[in-house]
């Protein structure tokens, strides 16, 4: 099944941080998959969200590299774009990601973002982890999955 038919009817995508980052550094292998939620977050079909982890973790290489035209890659990816929202986290989503750690043994940081994308209501959640993929409280979209 290809993305856009598994993308149909879906109004809200969270973005995990890998597939962010694949856009962002032109991924050979993943970029082209993750262009196409891209094309639909910028012809307004679709809304992506994302959490404070996202953005720290997007961060982490550039900062280590000091590659300040990577920094303002991803603040203008994440921080500028109406077609992105960016959830803090609070105790909802917060008690949430507890709930969901206990349950799937998660770590922290990816139950705080599939809590973040479940309390927003969003569709589906994109990632490139497949382990991702035993959550069930929502459709897991896993990146290399749909590589041709």
């Amino acid at each position: 099944m290809s993305l856009d038919s598994v993308l149909q009817g879906v109004k809200t995508i969270f973005l995990d941080t890998a597939p962010i980052i694949y856009f962002i550094e032109d991924h050979p292998q993943f970029a082209d998959v993750v262009q196409i939620v891209i094309e639909r977050l910028e012809q307004g079909n679709l809304q992506g969200i994302i959490s404070p982890v996202t953005v720290a973790e997007c961060f982490v290489n550039s900062f280590k590299n000091q590659d300040q035209k990577l920094q303002q890659n991803f603040a203008d990816f994440l921080l500028q774009r109406e077609s992105i929202i960016l959830k803090e986290t609070d105790l909802k989503i917060s008690l949430k990601a507890a709930q969901l750690q206990a349950s799937y043994n998660l770590k922290l940081p990816d139950a705080v973002q599939i809590a973040t994308a479940i309390i927003t209501g969003c569709d589906s959640f994109l990632t490139n982890d497949k382990k991702l993929s035993r959550v069930s409280e929502l459709q897991i979209l896993v990146v290399s999955d749909f590589v041709v």
